[in-house]
């Protein structure tokens, strides 16, 4: 019993740690009188995305965040994260300023 106790807790610092490095963002809980329930939420799959803002990025360097966010039906702060994970990962890159450069997918 002594044991549990040592441990008591550990298991959601990783659960959470792991699931915000994943997918930057951190689980929502649901304390009950008997139990905890985690509830991890994903917009949309990240690959799914990505595929997509690819797309508009090929099809329109200039594209806006705004207008990422306005066609997925997301929010800016969502395709914010996502275009800087896939600048992370090198799948794009921003050429110029924030006003007047564009977004380049690189091959």
């Amino acid at each position: 019993m002594v044991k549990l106790a040592e441990n008591a807790g550990f298991g959601f610092d990783k659960i959470e740690s792991n699931w915000f490095a994943y997918n930057n963002s951190k689980p929502e809980y649901l304390v009950e009188f008997d139990s905890i329930v985690l509830k991890m939420r994903t917009e949309k799959m990240s690959g799914e995305m990505s595929g997509e803002i690819i797309a508009m990025i090929k099809h329109n360097g200039k594209v806006t965040i705004p207008e990422i966010a306005n066609y997925l039906n997301v929010s800016s702060r969502t395709v914010e994260r996502h275009l800087k994970r896939m600048q992370f990962n090198g799948q794009i890159k921003r050429v110029g300023s924030n006003k007047s450069g564009n977004w380049v997918v690189i091959p």
